[in-house]
């Protein structure tokens, strides 16, 4: 048969080349793209090469992974009331204020003036620790101590162990610089690394407190230095020792104590834990009888503080025949209390309450 159309023929042929040739190139495009530009969903952009390599590109993504969030172990962090707790009134607690945690259960067992506002002094650094601890990507990053935080912690008469302008440490060091010393120029160093400055690292730690329930806390610093607006409630504490408990390097800061080597000033030393050394004599082990039965116990981690609003504070964390406890005390209430403030007696009294009421 002889073709009446030779030139409508040619014309599909056209057509259906272009669309194959059209067809190629997507296919190549698409290909090119997924292989060079995007690993996982995350656009990576690499202005100076023409390819990244795949190991290259996980690398990046992970970079930006904090490296410990927290592993919670309960629905709800806040402290119930409860009916049958004990109340503390004996003599030999002196502290206008405590509440002892049963973990286990995780009920209030006895109180002393639990929900009233206290002012937590350097307690307040447990809160730091965990908004820091949960945004960390490096601990060898090394910060550097400027001018203003030096002179912003010694108008201040903020604690610490004396780090010196234009000197450098690690991410991981000042972490546990602000849990053994109190550090002021540590704390400080590490909000502005994390936030950009300590107001913007404030608005997180109130946003971690609202996020656990918290009504009655605020925080008005990263330092515990004392403020109108930075207060709490024994009982609001406890929680956020709680929480901090479930956050792997939070619980390394708050127990460790056998010392951490440092350079300062030019000068080796060695930086030890505080609340160890100087109300426990490095001795966080204590053992007594209970219906004839000797019981082993062991404070296990805590923050100290100091403020004349405050007198000493201390929150810890025992384990006693097997379970664990939470503990907090405060001196007075503030700085016009009659209360005498001697330091030795806290953890005379932390031992005498996890002893007595546990």
């Amino acid at each position: 048969m002889t073709n009446k159309n030779p030139a409508g023929k040619a014309f599909y042929a056209v057509i259906y080349f272009t669309l194959a040739v059209a067809l190629v190139l997507i296919i190549a495009l698409f290909f090119v793209v997924l292989g060079d530009g995007e690993v996982d969903g995350d656009i990576i952009d690499t202005p100076n090469s023409d390819k990244v390599n795949d190991t290259d590109a996980v690398d990046v993504v992970l970079d930006n992974t904090p490296l410990f969030p927290t592993r919670e172990t309960r629905t709800s962090y806040v402290i119930p009331q409860n009916e049958n707790v004990k109340t503390i009134n004996d003599s030999k607690v002196t502290s206008e204020h405590a509440i002892l945690v049963d973990l286990s259960s995780y009920t209030s067992i006895a109180e002393k003036r639990a929900d009233e506002k206290i002012y937590p002094a350097s307690m307040t650094k447990v809160m730091t620790l965990i908004v820091a601890c949960e945004r960390i990507t490096k601990l060898d990053e090394m910060l550097t101590v400027t001018d203003e935080i030096a002179l912003f912690a010694e108008k201040n008469d903020g604690s610490g162990i004396g780090l010196k302008v234009g000197e450098s440490y690690t991410v991981e060091d000042l972490l546990f610089l602000i849990s053994y010393q109190s550090d002021t120029i540590a704390s400080l160093l590490i909000a502005d690394y994390i936030a950009g400055s300590e107001e913007a690292f404030v608005v997180l730690m109130n946003d971690k407190a609202k996020e656990l329930g918290l009504t009655s806390t605020s925080f008005a610093n990263c330092t515990g230095l004392y403020n109108d607006n930075n207060y709490t409630t024994c009982r609001e504490m406890a929680s956020i020792m709680a929480y901090a408990l479930d956050n792997e390097m939070v619980f390394r800061c708050l127990s460790e104590y056998h010392g951490r080597p440092l350079t300062i000033g030019g000068v080796d030393c060695i930086a030890y834990s505080g609340w160890y050394s100087q109300r426990f004599n490095d001795k966080p082990v204590f053992n007594f009888k209970e219906n004839g039965k000797n019981i082993s116990a062991k404070i296990i981690a805590g923050k100290t503080g100091y403020t004349d609003e405050s007198g000493y504070t201390l929150v810890s964390c025992a384990e006693i025949d097997g379970k664990r406890y939470v503990n907090v005390i405060i001196t007075r209430t503030n700085k016009n209390s009659t209360v005498k403030v001697q330091e030795d007696p806290s953890a005379e009294q932390v031992k005498y309450i996890y002893k007595t009421y546990k």
